[in-house]
């Protein structure tokens, strides 16, 4: 639901998203829709590309909204042990945002945008996850390298993520309904203004909260609500308070 990669598809295998996430907090609120396009390269090589839309960011009054940052992610399975009934995969992810996005503001507003202000950011990680006919459980790391425009650097992040799913019921060449709960954390470094930290910016937060999934071979749906169980902000900054997030996609 919020954790990242995992996206591996057949060769060829071509898979249309609409998202729709909501973060609020007791004085702000965004929605973004996110449309995404999952290309199976290879069979075990994935292309992932996404144009997030700011709907509307409010935050202490002021309203905001725009086009975000173009991400474009490869994916690659360098372990893939596929036996009769489990599968162990792991997945090395390379993203890159491009600054495309656009920003209208009703006031003197900080965007929380995609990727970065005015420059591209760039990220690394691992996922590692194991398949059984009932059970799914994952970990992953990675970190967001950002770069400087116009003399502000936002600081680097660090995700580190971990879920277990299982299925609640199936029928072959059918459907699929399971239920999953994700634990998601992110650290980041303080933005740079010149050569100044900005005091009021990083912090560590950590999300958990479950999910639905249902599936058929060319319809998803996805569905959950995760809080945040552990929130430490640097210095005086707007909290969220939860995440809900659905996830519809087709598969051509």
């Amino acid at each position: 639901m919020i954790g990242f990669g995992q996206n591996m598809v057949d060769h060829r295998d071509l898979l249309l998203f609409a998202t729709i996430d909501d973060f609020a907090g007791p004085d702000n609120s965004m929605i973004m829709v996110i449309p995404t396009i999952l290309y199976g390269i290879r069979d075990d090589f994935s292309l992932y590309v996404q144009l997030p839309i700011m709907a509307k960011l409010q935050q202490r009054g002021m309203v905001a909204h725009g086009v975000q940052d173009l991400l474009a992610q490869l994916e690659w399975s360098f372990v893939d042990k596929v036996k009769i009934d489990t599968t162990t995969q792991m997945t090395a992810v390379f993203n890159m945002t491009f600054p495309t996005g656009e920003f209208v503001s009703s006031g003197s507003l900080s965007p929380r945008v995609h990727g970065s202000f005015g420059s591209p950011t760039f990220f690394l990680g691992l996922t590692a996850e194991y398949f059984t006919t009932s059970w799914y459980p994952f970990v992953s790391a990675g970190a967001k390298l950002t770069t400087s425009s116009n003399n502000v650097k936002l600081g680097n992040q660090f995700l580190y993520q971990c879920g277990l799913s299982r299925n609640i019921c199936a029928k072959a060449d059918k459907y699929i309904l399971n239920w999953m709960v994700e634990f998601d954390g992110v650290y980041g470094q303080r933005d740079l203004i010149g050569q100044v930290i900005n005091p009021n910016t990083g912090g560590n937060q950590i999300f958990l909260g479950p999910s639905l999934w249902f599936s058929t071979p060319h319809f998803s749906l996805q569905f959950g609500v995760s809080g945040v169980v552990y929130q430490h902000l640097f210095g005086n900054q707007l909290k969220d308070s939860y995440f809900i997030s659905l996830d519809i996609s087709y598969k051509f």
